[in-house]
């Protein structure tokens, strides 16, 4: 019994301590990061332009990973802005599952064979929704900041100033992600790389429709020609409607949604209150060995649904 108890308090110690490693590591001075801009505090203290773009590579750890089992890891990774290395991840979700298999066979009595599935599972799943989580935080911001960008550039242009500088003056005048994301691009454009394949680079690190326009008008102008102040006008001005048309979906979808997290809170919430109320509902059944594979199997079943729900309410445009 002493033993089982070892395990079940070093299992929520660990627990606990990889749950604040995960926040500090997916949110962790985001005020800072989105006050200023990581590029010019690299500057500020002292390093060189080609030690901050190393730096800044470094940060983005997909670009590392592309093509190997971890790629997918390391391409989420750079699209959410993690300083995490695809391996620092892996040990993360391996702990996380191990975790969760040990709460599981001290606390419900679950057997290896179950346990092993649902902490892979659940490592799994806890670190790539946490990375998803910020991804989509990161990007959002990117889209909300773009508008501004394009408008800087534009104003820039018809002052006379090349592309180049126009995109520097953005990396120098706005905060992150947008402000580092140009950044980028200048300090490689400056180490070797053409205009081309440095917008190619921040295309791959931050997956926004809208930064795809942008960058194809940015390269149809340098190979084809044309008025590029205009075309970049248009498109800050469509960008902006783009966004007003998705904040009128989100008000109008918003009734559907809140019922969407009311299903999903329904079935915990009737749990926990037979619990409270009836503390012996489910210990006749509990000790059945077909409890604990009807529980997953239900757990599974009610996952699926969720996701179909959430599918249903949230729309894209």
């Amino acid at each position: 019994m002493l033993d089982m108890m070892i395990l079940v308090y070093g299992g929520i110690f660990l627990a606990v301590l990889l749950a604040v490693e995960g926040v500090y590591m997916a949110f962790g001075g985001g005020t800072a990061r989105k006050a200023v801009n990581r590029r010019l505090r690299l500057r500020a203290s002292g390093k060189s332009s080609e030690e901050v773009m190393e730096t800044l590579r470094r940060e983005t750890p997909g670009q590392a990973a592309q093509g190997g089992p971890l790629g997918w890891l390391g391409r989420l990774a750079a699209r959410s802005g993690v300083a995490a290395s695809p391996v620092r991840l892996v040990l993360m979700m391996a702990l996380l599952a191990v975790v969760v298999g040990m709460m599981l066979m001290a606390l419900a009595g679950a057997g290896l064979m179950i346990a092993l599935p649902v902490g892979a599972a659940a490592g799994i799943g806890l670190v790539a929704g946490a990375l998803h989580l910020q991804a989509r935080r990161r990007l959002k911001r990117f889209n909300m900041q773009l508008p501004d960008a394009v408008d800087m550039v534009v104003r820039s242009l018809r002052a006379g100033h090349p592309t180049t500088a126009a995109m520097k003056l953005v990396s120098e005048q706005m905060s992150d992600p947008i402000g580092s994301e140009f950044g980028l691009v200048v300090d490689e454009m400056t180490y070797g790389l053409d205009l081309r394949e440095a917008l190619d680079g921040m295309v791959r690190r931050v997956p926004s429709d809208e930064l795809s326009f942008m960058v194809t008008a940015i390269r149809l102008q340098s190979t084809a020609g044309g008025n590029l102040t205009e075309v970049l006008g248009s498109l800050a001005r469509v960008i902006r409607e783009r966004a007003r048309f998705g904040l009128k979906v989100k008000a109008l979808s918003a009734q559907s949604r809140f019922s969407a997290w009311c299903i999903t809170a329904a079935p915990f919430a009737v749990f926990g209150l037979v619990n409270v109320l009836s503390p012996d509902y489910f210990a006749e059944v509990s000790a059945d060995p077909m409890f604990m594979p009807g529980f997953m199997i239900a757990g599974v079943l009610m996952a699926l649904g969720v996701v179909t729900i959430f599918r249903m309410v949230n729309f894209r445009y």
